[in-house]
């Protein structure tokens, strides 16, 4: 077993899985606002430690970049896959909508059971 910081491999997976379900339907705004308030107080956080922490190597310092800077880029090819799909998902519907729309069909449809 894979332990990082207290987490296992399964463990973040299981995180990473929830977080997502759980965010799945905040709209790009909301997401944004969110990220920025826990961006602010990360920074608020990093302001009030020591300095000591930052001048040598550390076991803060490593889980800092362990769990920030370092670990973006694992996450921005699935964004980046999400906002295609979202945004092909959009121009999708929206093309069908016009070309309902100008051959006069339902734009809307319901299904009943």
């Amino acid at each position: 077993m894979i332990v990082y910081g207290g987490l296992t491999v399964l463990g973040i997976v299981i995180f990473n899985a929830l977080m997502t379900k759980q965010k799945a339907g905040l709209a790009l705004p909301d997401l944004l606002k969110q990220l920025d308030e826990i961006h602010s107080r990360l920074l608020d956080y990093v302001r009030g430690l020591p300095e000591e922490q930052f001048t040598r190597e550390t076991r803060f310092r490593r889980r800092l970049r362990l769990d920030t800077y370092s670990h973006y880029p694992k996450h921005a090819n699935a964004m980046q896959k999400w906002r295609q799909e979202r945004f092909s998902q959009q121009l999708a519907s929206t093309l069908v909508a016009r070309i309902k729309r100008k051959n006069g069909l339902p734009t809307v449809t319901r299904i009943t059971t």
